[in-house]
């Protein structure tokens, strides 16, 4: 079978769907006997099975696309929904409209769907009516859209982390003296209204937190970044009481985390299977600190392999924080390794690529 992802972004493009395209790529010509392209734009491909064909998604650009890979005799395209430079483009929403019409099989990769107003939501509904199969990254989305097209239709595939599984090997940190600061790492895209800005104003508001903790924070603000996200980089870049690093690959991530001794992802939506810096905190085996999810998570418990708070806000926030300096470096590094476990059980490379090669073996 020849399967092809469309997406407009793919590394080394700064995009979270972007990298799962990349995950999926490399999954499926690892772990099955089909062939695997990607249809995207904005990089210059660096092997044959990579295809930049197309820049602005206009309906030029889309119908000389897909007609290059029904000549390409492509069996299934994967529609990778959203990434950054679809934009609100109408034609986009018709991609698996075109496909259909070119007697192809769809499955649609619907990344987001609940946070979208009515508007938005009826802007994508093509893209879910016209496609062939419907996988979803969480709970709260798969909730939202199965009625469209019934549960045998639509699948839960959260995507895990987009480092692969040989950067997850559990080590076993060293003892840490109380009296040394404890290091709290935040990795991920920079964007205001993520929660991060509650855990940055505490640590740049004078508060003697910073005697106890230090703030680590990796990541960078996304391509098509909003000024209140400008802002709340350039907050973190001046400060004197946070370290921050930019963007890390995973290697260089994996090295620093062997130092941390906590992971702070306070979302202010919640925590969701779809969150992939919270899946790779757990696969490298680090206690993380997050907001519990809307829809419980199979196998989550607080203080055992997650550390749960009620909220982003500032005072949820520093409250966990003083917590913790009661809690034993031993316990947090049991938190980790038992994080490290359950990511290991239920959202390894094998897990993923499993499920998905269920989806492709219905539509063959």
């Amino acid at each position: 079978m020849k399967i092809c992802q469309i997406s407009s972004t793919f590394p080394p493009i700064k995009d979270g769907v972007g990298d799962s395209v990349a995950k999926l790529h490399r999954l499926l010509r690892l772990f099955s006997k089909n062939d695997s392209f990607v249809l995207t734009s904005r990089i210059v491909p660096d092997n044959e099975h990579i295809f930049n064909l197309i820049n602005n998604w206009n309906l030029v650009e889309i119908v000389k696309s897909l007609l290059f890979l029904k000549k390409n005799k492509i069996d299934v395209i994967i529609f990778q929904y959203p990434t950054t430079f679809y934009y609100r483009k109408l034609f986009v929403t018709l991609i698996p409209l075109f496909i259909k019409i070119l007697k192809m099989k769809v499955v649609l990769y619907l990344h987001e769907y609940s946070n979208y107003s009515v508007v938005g939501r009826l802007r994508i509904l093509p893209m879910i009516l016209f496609s062939d199969f419907i996988v979803t990254s969480d709970a709260v989305n798969f909730k939202k859209i199965v009625h469209y097209r019934g549960y045998n239709k639509t699948r839960i595939i959260p995507g895990g982390s987009n480092f692969s599984d040989e950067v997850f090997k559990l080590t076993s940190k060293t003892k840490q003296n109380r009296y040394i600061k404890r290091k709290i790492l935040f990795f991920g895209f920079i964007r205001y209204g993520k929660g991060l800005e509650n855990l940055v104003s505490i640590f740049c508001n004078g508060s003697n937190i910073s005697d106890n903790f230090d703030l680590i924070i990796v990541g960078d603000v996304a391509e098509n970044v909003d000024a209140m996200s400008k802002k709340l980089l350039n907050k973190i870049e001046s400060s004197e009481s946070i370290r921050y690093l930019g963007y890390l690959n995973e290697n260089d991530l994996k090295s620093l985390s062997e130092s941390i001794d906590i992971v702070f992802l306070p979302f202010s939506d919640g925590l969701s299977e779809r969150r992939g810096s919270f899946m790779t905190a757990m696969g490298l085996g680090l206690p993380v600190v997050t907001t519990k999810p809307e829809i419980q998570i199979n196998n989550l418990e607080n203080f055992k392999n997650v550390i749960f708070i009620s909220s982003s806000s500032y005072l949820e926030i520093e409250h966990i924080l003083l917590k913790l300096l009661k809690v034993k470096s031993e316990k947090l590094q049991e938190v980790g390794k038992n994080a490290y476990d359950w990511y290991m059980r239920g959202y390894s490379d094998k897990k993923f690529i499993e499920k998905f090669l269920n989806v492709l073996k219905q539509l063959s």
